[in-house]
């Protein structure tokens, strides 16, 4: 996967998420602020990843955190997907660019 800078994979999950939120064909006002707070959160994740980075050898602590953090974010985007209690290929796609989009850290 081509290497992209923080605002770019925000922006690449929140498109995929408005993407499936559109499916049944209006995207509602709760549905929005969960995209956006998923958004939020990606952003989040990647501050703290450069943060963890910045001091060197990652702790126990840290790969709990950022580990804990990337599950919020697939937790809530489980959430937006399910509402309508079937997984389709697309939403298939978007877990499968969210883990690839959320680095471990090495």
């Amino acid at each position: 996967m081509k290497d992209f800078d923080v605002h770019e994979k925000v922006e690449i999950v929140k498109s995929m998420l408005i993407s499936i939120a559109k499916f049944d064909g209006k995207v509602t006002e709760e549905e929005s602020r969960l995209i956006d707070r998923i958004a939020s959160d990606v952003n989040e994740y990647f501050e703290l990843l450069s943060r963890i980075n910045s001091k060197g050898e990652p702790s126990s602590l840290d790969r709990a955190e950022l580990f804990k953090k990337k599950l919020n974010i697939i937790s809530k985007a489980v959430k937006s997907i399910r509402e309508d209690m079937r997984v389709t290929p697309d939403e298939k796609e978007l877990f499968k660019a969210i883990q690839e989009l959320l680095p471990e850290l090495p």
